[in-house]
């Protein structure tokens, strides 16, 4: 009954069939949730994107998958809440909005500044796409190392010990040094390294598709550390989470118990969730006046 009540909603909608509604009930009763939450997802994104621009099909894309959007339910830990002004220019970016105010008459420009190299003075959109690609006065790094460091404890609450930040190289023969190092239940070396990608400002979206930078970025990591077992840990800013992440994740908690293990999962995605987008925040925050909630 609950599944026909929602085919009618969703046909009501102008929402288009993608697949057959008696697909999702012939799954075994622990599938239909997930099968049917698939179902609804993809016919909504094929209503939206029937009439979106290219990219902000592929931002709506970008900010889907596992995990993407965790930082949207309801707060575990502390760390987990946003203030209204974090939320707004949260949800701004993932609908394709603007996150700066400008006024009439007036360019924005970048206003990140480091300390030898001064101010940036870029001109910028209202989108905040260079703001979220300058690397002036540090703000993307933070935002990276809020990233690894909240790995690093999500991957000790699962019980794994020696968890290291990486300082050093891992052998004398390169100076490569991946963020994270920690050992399996094998006992074996894993490491892990961080990135963010983002759609450049001058860079065409018309011939690209959501995923496109993460899985680029994740072969570009496993070429550079060929000798090494890496896990790629790539994010969209928007909050997709790359395959090596999502490896990650779920190989970190051994615990027999389905529960135990499920809420991990669920609280290892929304805590890195959160860090993403915080440092999103941050850094636009330092780059230009914010719309306010």
């Amino acid at each position: 009954m609950l599944f026909t009540e929602a085919e009618d909603r969703l046909s009501t909608l102008g929402v288009a069939r993608s697949s057959s509604l008696e697909e999702a009930i012939e799954e075994q009763p622990k599938f239909q949730a997930k099968r049917w939450k698939s179902e609804a997802y993809s016919r909504i994104v094929t209503c939206i994107s029937s009439g979106a621009r290219d990219k902000d099909t592929i931002a709506i894309e970008e900010s889907s998958g596992p995990g993407a959007g965790a930082w949207l339910q309801f707060p575990r830990a502390p760390h987990h809440c946003f203030t209204d002004e974090e939320y707004v220019v949260c949800i701004r970016l993932r609908i394709a909005l603007p996150v700066f105010a400008q006024g009439v008459g007036t360019h924005l420009v970048c206003r990140h500044t480091g300390h030898e190299t001064g101010v940036c003075g870029t001109t910028m959109d209202e989108y905040g796409t260079h703001s979220l690609c300058c690397k002036r006065g540090g703000h993307v790094v933070r935002r990276h190392n809020a990233i690894r460091d909240c790995t690093a404890k999500e991957l000790g609450n699962a019980g794994i010990s020696h968890v290291t930040v990486e300082q050093t190289a891992p052998d004398d023969t390169t100076a490569l040094r991946p963020d994270l190092c920690y050992h399996d239940s094998h006992s074996r070396a894993v490491f892990l390294d961080v990135e963010v990608t983002t759609r450049h400002v001058h860079r065409n979206t018309s011939s690209m598709r959501a995923g496109a930078l993460i899985e680029q970025a994740e072969a570009v990591k496993k070429r550079k550390y060929a000798h090494l077992r890496l896990l790629p840990c790539i994010f969209s800013h928007l909050g997709r989470v790359g395959q090596g992440m999502q490896a990650c994740i779920k190989s970190s908690c051994c615990d027999p118990d389905l529960s135990v293990r499920s809420k991990y999962i669920a609280g290892f995605y929304q805590s890195i969730s959160c860090a993403l987008q915080k440092g999103n925040v941050a850094i636009l925050a330092a780059s230009g006046p914010l719309i306010g909630p």
